[in-house]
């Protein structure tokens, strides 16, 4: 549940930004989909992992654009038409799975068995994520009454002196 969130509404919040195109994608299998983010040669997924230093598993379409990728992130500019492919790495917070513990932006290499470079979202942006995990606590009155109540102490004595009969 909280992958299908987080891809909703990845592609919820494209809808601001007219220069980033998002959709769900079929993956190659015909079997699920996943939600990809493009720019110009830019190009994100968004995969749910356990730990942010985990690799995603595997998939054709993320295989297929980590192969398409630039050959170093860091090295001599791409050349014209070269994509740069990115992953939105999110997994389960340790104290309530239904929302993300970290999300990173990773770049794979070309076989995506590993990653070239990452930026921590949580660490880049903390106020946002502040705002995002804001906990609204609602303050509900103590009213409830402890005591037994009147019927269950009838109750009682009355088995009590049905022990005493049969004893």
């Amino acid at each position: 549940m909280r992958r299908t969130m987080v891809e909703y509404q990845v592609r919820e919040l494209s809808e601001d930004y007219p220069e980033i195109s998002a959709s769900a994608e079929l993956n190659h299998g015909g079997t699920s989909y996943y939600t990809l983010l493009s720019s110009g040669n830019v190009f994100l997924t968004a995969n749910a992992v356990e730990h942010p230093n985990m690799t995603v598993r595997k998939a054709m379409y993320c295989e297929t654009y980590a192969r398409a990728s630039q050959p170093n992130l860091f090295g001599e500019p791409p050349e014209e038409g070269t994509i740069l492919y990115g992953i939105l790495l999110h997994g389960p917070d340790e104290l309530n799975k239904t929302r993300p513990g970290f999300a990173h932006i990773a770049f794979p290499n070309k076989g995506c068995s590993g990653y070239v470079g990452r930026v921590n979202l949580f660490a880049r942006f903390p106020g946002l994520v502040g705002e995002l995990w804001s906990i609204e606590v609602e303050e509900i009155p103590d009213e409830l009454d402890m005591g037994i109540r009147p019927e269950s102490e009838r109750r009682k004595d009355d088995e009590e002196g049905a022990e005493d009969h049969t004893g």
